[in-house]
């Protein structure tokens, strides 16, 4: 259970980059923030509890560990990119 949640984390996280670029000059790259603000939104609903997740809880935790692992690691490259 927590192997598919850290591949789930892995697989959202590469399929994104292939999807929107690695950098700003991309014009996918301006739907970027409307997507991660809205998967970000999710996680917190489902760690507050406001939505059932029909998955296992070790797969869940992996999941959410691997996607802000993930996020934490690729910071230094988006962190331009972020409106103060």
């Amino acid at each position: 259970a927590m192997l598919g949640g850290y591949a789930l984390a892995y697989f959202a996280v590469l399929s994104g980059t292939f999807a929107w670029g690695v950098d700003s000059s991309s014009p996918a790259s301006k739907h970027r923030s409307i997507i991660l603000g809205g998967h970000l939104e999710f996680l917190a609903s489902a760690l507050d509890g406001k939505i059932s997740l029909g998955c296992n809880k070790a797969t869940w935790r992996a999941y959410v560990s691997g996607f802000v692992s993930l996020m934490v690691g690729s910071t230094p490259g988006w962190m331009l990119e972020v409106d103060v």
